[in-house]
């Protein structure tokens, strides 16, 4: 007695693949964008924070010395405290320590 047995086999076909491939590739481009904005999202407040910061640091100065730092670049303006330079360094004092701001 002679019988017929089929084999079945049990993989996954080439079309299959394919078409998961493709799957995962729409999901991933959907993703991009969404990641994106959240980068963007991440640096706005980065930076308005940074802002904030800069803004009470200028406060805090004035409070203490009754006047805002020079601006002085200039050969002329000399204060006592730090001759000829940004306004940056008179402020350092008065920033938060967490502060991201890159000096």
């Amino acid at each position: 007695m002679v019988t017929n047995i089929k084999f079945r086999r049990s993989g996954v076909s080439f079309v299959e693949v394919l078409i998961v491939i493709g799957i995962i590739g729409i999901l991933i481009s959907l993703l991009i964008p969404a990641v994106q904005k959240i980068r963007a999202a991440a640096a706005r407040a980065s930076c308005q924070n940074n802002l904030r910061q800069m803004g009470l640091a200028m406060m805090m100065f004035h409070d203490a010395k009754d006047h805002f730092p020079p601006e002085g670049t200039s050969d002329d303006a000399k204060t006592e405290e730090l001759p000829n330079l940004s306004y940056m360094p008179h402020l350092l004092p008065y920033l938060e320590r967490e502060s991201s701001i890159g000096l």
